[in-house]
């Protein structure tokens, strides 16, 4: 459990140890491992690190990708007239 009471978030890490930092957030659908390759085209100072949260939910079709994460649930259905 995190700090709050709530379920630490996951997350993977790349370079160094830091500073400087640099946190991508993905978006539904996507998870940290599909941002993995951008560690070798976004450039950093030597040393800084790269996190990539996960999002707690995972999703699945038709509402997202089989492999996909998301940080809240969206129920895409129900946006579709």
């Amino acid at each position: 459990m995190g700090q709050c009471g709530l379920p630490a978030l996951a997350t993977i890490g790349a370079g160094g140890s830091g500073p400087p930092t640099f946190v991508l957030l993905h978006g539904y659908g996507s998870s940290p491992e599909h941002w993995m390759p951008f560690t070798k085209t976004i450039q950093i100072p030597s040393g800084g690190r790269f996190v990539f949260p996960r999002g707690p939910e995972a999703t699945t079709p038709p509402d997202g990708p089989p492999d996909g994460r998301a940080w809240w649930r969206l129920e895409l259905g129900s946006h579709i007239p």
